[in-house]
């Protein structure tokens, strides 16, 4: 079973772009904050130290389109889907 949740805020403003068969999507990071104690975060922060996780998403159709209209930098979003890895080859033989 491949399920993912994740609660968090977004990184920065989506960038909605389309394919050449004219999909939507739009590449996104959600900042999920690390369940640490107060000691731990504190720790974290005064070292410099990340107390998120940065996990990159791409969202397809209509809901790209929707969270690009109506969502920004900062907002706070739900995010459900599966992991997928792997590449891809572009027409110019980039990965």
């Amino acid at each position: 079973m491949n399920n993912v949740s994740l609660v968090g805020r977004l990184v920065r403003d989506l960038e909605l772009r389309y394919t050449q068969n004219g999909v939507a999507f739009a590449r996104l990071t959600v900042a999920v904050d690390k369940a640490l104690s107060r000691e731990k975060r504190q720790e974290l922060q005064n070292a410099n130290k990340p107390t998120a996780n940065f996990v990159p998403c791409v969202v397809w159709g209509k809901l790209a389109e929707n969270m690009a209209n109506y969502t920004g930098k900062g907002s706070l979003v739900a995010i459900g889907g599966e992991i997928e890895t792997g590449s891809y080859q572009n027409n110019e033989g980039r990965t």
